[in-house]
């Protein structure tokens, strides 16, 4: 019985193996393949995922408020569109835009953006906030004329100067370290691209790929900053000299006035070494650095002396226009020694 059943298994075993080899047998049931699963897409868009996707890549060339005037957009021809006019979604359906955007315009700088197709939808919602109605409009220059510009001042002083500079100028202490550099609100030749509706949107979003991040303001306090901000700008004459109204000082007086209050910080000739001026973080200002002090206008100096230096010992001198002026030309010659030394 047991040879004959041993026999068997002998006859079986090598059977189903020569079956599997030869493909006789029978295999385990296959999965079917998966049917990928779409992700839904919401037609109403995310105005606030939107705007995410506008600053990654629609700012550079239509601008930070949608104006089509972003740092790209010279020469471009035709120019990019402008979001803010108020006809600009005029018989535009949702469809033309997104054929814009995925599918980019012939003709034209706007080449297809590789975007997901929810992405291309709240980049839609996103833009259709942009344009402003004549009423709309009419608010925000209304607020704009009952901004304060002193609540500015202290805005700025506390937030914007350490890189920006005491008198807006991008020259502030942590400018040197940033790329690109910090924006020169005395520029007269950037009064006309720096709207009201510009500097708000930099205020509000920020500028990708600078070291210019959205700040924390409530909307009145981004435009009581505004309201500072163009206010710079007359000091950008450019040439060094006194505004309108102020005369040359007097070196005999500003010298007495500096022996007085300056002199324990600033040091006897100016170099910043005075008595006090050991535990000081920063420095006092080395006033005998020539090359230093020789492009510094007279508004800088003025307003150094007038509203002190945010974060430095420099505190608001209680000082006349007058008074002011006379230590300003003191000041300077302290800047003029030093070059004279050189000359044989």
């Amino acid at each position: 019985m047991r040879s004959s059943v041993h026999c068997l298994w002998n006859r079986i075993v090598p059977g189903i193996l020569l079956g599997t080899l030869l493909g006789t047998a029978p295999l385990p049931a296959q999965e079917k393949p998966s049917v990928p699963r779409l992700k839904p897409v919401s037609m109403d868009g995310d105005p606030g995922d939107g705007e995410r996707v506008y600053l990654q890549g629609c700012w550079a060339c239509h601008g930070l408020a949608g104006d089509g005037k972003g740092p790209a957009s010279a020469g471009m021809s035709p120019p990019p569109t402008d979001f803010t006019a108020p006809g600009a979604f005029r018989d535009k359906p949702d469809a033309t835009l997104l054929d814009a955007i995925l599918k980019g315009k012939p003709g034209t700088a706007m080449f297809p953006q590789g975007l997901v197709p929810q992405s291309a939808v709240d980049a839609v919602a996103f833009l259709r906030t942009l344009p402003r109605a004549p009423g709309e409009e009419k608010g925000f220059l209304d607020a704009l004329a009952h901004a304060d510009k002193e609540k500015g001042r202290a805005l700025y002083n506390s937030r914007c100067w350490p890189c920006h500079g005491p008198t807006g100028r991008g020259n502030g202490p942590a400018a040197a370290a940033l790329r690109p550099p910090p924006a020169d609100f005395t520029d007269p030749g950037k009064v006309a691209d720096r709207t009201a509706a510009r500097l708000y949107s930099v205020l509000s979003r920020g500028i990708p790929g600078t070291a210019m991040a959205a700040q924390p303001f409530t909307e009145k306090e981004r435009f009581d900053l505004i309201a500072y901000l163009r206010s710079l700008v007359q000091y950008g004459d450019g040439g060094g000299a006194p505004r309108e109204g102020l005369v040359p000082g007097d070196t005999r007086k500003g010298k007495e006035l500096y022996d007085r209050r300056c002199w324990a910080c600033h040091g006897s000739s100016g170099g910043g070494d005075g008595p006090a001026a050991a535990d000081m973080i920063p420095a006092p200002t080395r006033f005998s650095d020539y090359e230093a002090m020789r492009n510094r206008r007279d508004p800088e100096w003025i307003l150094a002396i007038q509203s002190g230096v945010p974060g430095t010992a420099m505190y608001a001198q209680r000082l006349t226009p007058a008074e002011i002026q006379d230590l300003i030309a003191y000041l300077r010659t302290l800047g003029r020694r030093k070059a004279e030394t050189l000359v044989p």
